[in-house]
């Protein structure tokens, strides 16, 4: 029995010292060289775009047989594209010897991608796919990439570290169809350490990434942004002509500091918020996007601390009647987007005589969105005192506010006084206060204290899910 193993084991070694004799034979016979510019007219033919092999071609023997190119650029118009430090190809040998190059495996380490959507709208990279008869690559992954994505019309710019690739049985069919996402099909995974620009940090991204007649998913999909695990899927169908986006999201834990302090600077609220939001979306730009945004998210608090003490404003203002409600109110109701739609607006008056914190009991922003236009929900928080409600809509596609109001409500629900504001986000008009029953100050007449004093009924404000202390 021993003797017996012996010999298996002696003709398994022989058979791998002659696969590697071979293997080194194939390097020696194959001139890669000449395969150089080959390489480099097929790979230019098939991207629209310029390749060039600038470093070394050789041959590795391990993990498996295959190719490596190194120092490979890639240029559209002149303008380098993508950079990849080495590329190994995994081919079959028979066809290798016959000058032939049939890939079974793609690996691309350290890439470098830059994607600029120029000021006329085009971007800078193109894919012709221009291989008679497709072609499947059993696996493709990318390992350690880095892109860069630049809107130069917009100045928007995002940038990725650390992305990985895995990708399964991608295929490639040469169809008559113009639209080069039908023709693709895989399923793999992604995964991406950091995603940022600027008002923006997100890391750890994973997910499962799919494509199927022109459909893309990244489900299920997890990340951290603020402190916070989030969870949601991602699905863009680009079989029709303009593409269609739609977005599931949802996160626990949220920094309320630092997301607050992200867009404005400042660090107004403390505490932890819950976020979700379901939302689709149409268009080839930022604002074909904006204009068909459908659906709807919502922001959720308890127990923050406010850096201003809310309270000690409405009690002054009550005495006074002296003071901009929209800086009491407008700025949080509108959860992390309020600093980027009251861009430009000066909110320095809120802590102008407000020393102190004030603890938000409840804070909740929930919001639905059609046609680009947010419509508020339910959007109120209380204090330890006092309960303040927005009501209005938020014009994304023309950045308004459409009938925006902010109002300190009694324990009916009732305005005690409000304040309206339109136009502009960054710019918006705000109208006088108004001051409704419930409010007696000095500057009111006696008989009109008497009329406050009796009147019941009014009109509810606010009727949402926010108690009155």
């Amino acid at each position: 029995m021993a003797t017996l193993k012996k010999k298996i084991l002696y003709i398994a070694l022989l058979l791998l010292g002659i696969f590697i004799a071979g293997m080194i034979a194939v390097s020696f016979i194959v001139d890669l060289k000449a395969y150089r510019s080959a390489v480099e007219s097929t790979a230019s033919d098939f991207l629209g775009m310029e390749v060039r092999i600038k470093g070394d071609i050789g041959i590795d023997l391990i993990p498996r047989f295959s190719i490596s190119l190194k120092d490979v650029h890639v240029k559209n118009e002149g303008t380098e594209v993508a950079e990849v430090g080495k590329i190994k190809i995994g081919v079959k040998i028979i066809p290798l010897l016959k000058r032939e190059i049939k890939i079974t495996e793609l690996r691309l380490l350290n890439p470098n991608f830059l994607v600029e959507k120029i000021r006329d709208g085009r971007l800078n990279i193109t894919v012709r796919g221009a291989v008679p008869g497709g072609f499947t690559i059993r696996r493709l992954t990318v390992s350690d990439g880095r892109g860069v994505y630049l809107d130069r019309k917009s100045e928007r710019k995002i940038e990725m570290e650390g992305v990985d690739f895995d990708i399964r049985n991608f295929s490639y069919e040469q169809t008559g169809d113009e639209n080069i996402f039908k023709k693709v099909s895989f399923s793999g995974t992604v995964r991406c350490k950091k995603m940022s620009g600027k008002n923006f940090r997100i890391d750890d991204v994973e997910s499962g990434l799919t494509a199927q007649d022109g459909t893309f998913s990244l489900s299920p999909l997890s990340l951290r942004a603020l402190g916070a695990l989030g969870k949601g899927r991602v699905t863009i169908i680009s079989s029709g002509q303009i593409p269609v986006f739609a977005v599931s999201l949802q996160a626990s834990g949220l920094n309320a500091e630092r997301l607050f302090a992200s867009f404005s600077g400042r660090s107004v609220l403390r505490g932890s918020l819950d976020f979700s939001s379901e939302l689709e979306m149409r268009g080839k730009n930022w604002y074909e996007l904006k204009r068909t945004m459908d659906g709807g998210f919502a922001f959720s608090g308890r127990n923050l601390t406010l850096s201003v003490d809310l309270d000690k404003l409405i009690a002054a203002y009550e005495k006074s009647q002296n003071f901009n409600l929209v800086d009491m109110g407008a700025f949080f109701f509108v959860g992390p987007m309020g600093a980027v739609l009251t861009k430009g607006y000066d909110f320095a008056g809120i802590y102008k005589g407000a020393r102190g914190e004030s603890t938000v009991r409840r804070l909740v922003s929930r919001w639905r969105i059609e046609n680009g236009i947010a419509d508020a929900e339910d959007v109120a928080l209380s204090t330890q005192g006092n309960r303040v409600a927005f009501r209005g809509k938020l014009d994304f596609t023309r950045s308004r506010y459409l009938n925006a109001t902010v109002a300190v409500v009694d324990k009916r629900g009732c305005a005690k006084f409000s304040q309206q504001l339109r136009g502009p986000f960054g710019r918006p008009r705000i109208e006088k206060v108004n001051v409704f029953g419930s409010i007696v100050g000095p500057f009111v007449g006696l008989i009109e204290r008497a009329k406050r004093i009796f009147i019941r009924d009014c009109k509810a404000f606010y009727s949402g899910s926010v108690a009155h202390p």
